[in-house]
């Protein structure tokens, strides 16, 4: 099933401790690259979900935030650094001597001081929380798949359509060539039998000379492979997995040989259909960027 590399994805689970929510964005990228935004206390979890998004998804541009509203703020607990306390009191002590002044320093103003006080927050067990992290985690990738594959049944369309494009126009220029080479090698012995009159040349050579120039205008081998690769195109759409890099690939293969066309033509329709391919692959070539 081919499927977009562009979508979104989000999901809520909520528990006794609170409330997670994920969200999930996929954009075009040639390979994959993950970032994430965790808050403080999941950041212990930040490998698994990695590995939980590169097991659903494997080409794009993905980021996923996780955010945590708690039922009961996590408890603190709160303690005295005494050696801090202690030290400060002892340089006040130094201070009001060398000053010659009355040590007036309270308890009062001792605790007030930075440092004196700290906290420590109890952080929720990762071993006890991570099933229902992931859960969301996965829930969130679902969607973000299915929405990919909706958009990569649109893709799927648009593509074959244009594929069908191609194979009419190709169609078209193997009419066009199939009598081109031998009218392009009579026309040019006429103008060279026009541009020689009067003078001794040597008919075989004449000929041999303008069977060369034609061959050089002759389409057949690059309307046949090019052919090949709009099959192989067709058939690669069918299959599931990732085929995005596949396909651009293939895209490449058609444009050469569709610039090669190009170039060799010495007939008028030919070049036009030629022209009309090139814009057709460019438009697949767009469409293609955005295949997982």
């Amino acid at each position: 099933m081919i499927r977009s590399m562009t979508g979104y994805g989000q999901a809520v689970v909520k528990s006794p401790l609170g409330k997670w929510t994920v969200e999930v964005r996929s954009l075009n990228h040639r390979y994959l690259e993950y970032s994430s935004k965790l808050p403080q206390s999941l950041m212990s979890m930040e490998g698994e979900i990695k590995n939980v998004v590169q097991s659903k998804i494997k080409r794009g541009k993905i980021t996923l935030a996780l955010a945590v509203e708690e039922n009961e703020p996590g408890r603190a607990r709160v303690f005295i650094d005494e050696e801090k306390l202690f030290f400060y009191r002892q340089q006040l002590k130094k201070i009001a001597r060398k000053m010659k002044v009355e040590d007036t320093v309270s308890i009062r103003d001792l605790i007030t001081l930075p440092g004196v006080f700290d906290a420590e927050r109890e952080e929720p067990d990762s071993a006890k929380i991570w099933p229902r992290v992931k859960a969301c985690v996965v829930r969130a990738l679902e969607e973000l798949v299915r929405m990919k594959i909706r958009e990569g049944k649109a893709l799927k369309q648009e593509l074959a359509l244009r594929l069908g494009h191609l194979q009419v126009s190709l169609s078209k220029i193997k009419t066009f060539a199939a009598g081109s080479v031998s009218h392009y090698q009579e026309r040019l012995k006429n103008r060279i039998a026009e541009l020689t009159q009067g003078l001794e040349l040597d008919p075989d050579k004449l000929a041999k000379e303008a069977a060369l120039l034609a061959d050089r205008s002759d389409v057949t081998e690059e309307i046949v492979r090019l052919g090949s690769h709009i099959d192989l195109f067709g058939s690669v759409l069918e299959e599931d997995g990732e085929i995005g890099k596949k396909l651009d690939f293939i895209t490449q293969e058609m444009n050469r040989e569709a610039n090669t066309i190009a170039s060799k033509a010495m007939n008028f329709d030919i070049s036009q259909e030629a022209v009309r391919i090139k814009t057709e692959i460019e438009k697949i070539r767009e469409q293609v960027q955005n295949v997982e």
